[in-house]
């Protein structure tokens, strides 16, 4: 299903009510790195409807994944 969300730029993260939150992926506190967990996430959905794919973004997010790999050994 297709919602429509089209340049994730004015995001942010809300105090989810959701209980089971451990089923989710670790998710960024950073603005960019954030857009690049969606990016990366539905990326094939940017790539089919031409929607503005940036890898800068992905990578942003990648570096937070490094960064949190570090801090948790």
């Amino acid at each position: 299903m297709d919602y429509g969300l089209q340049r994730p730029t004015k995001i942010s993260i809300i105090n989810s009510l959701v209980t089971n939150r451990v089923k989710l992926p670790p998710l960024p506190d950073r603005r960019n790195a954030l857009i690049g967990f969606i990016m990366k996430a539905n990326k094939a959905t940017y790539l089919a409807n031409d929607r503005g794919f940036d890898e800068w973004y992905v990578k942003q997010y990648e570096h937070w994944l490094e960064q949190e790999a570090s801090v948790r050994k």
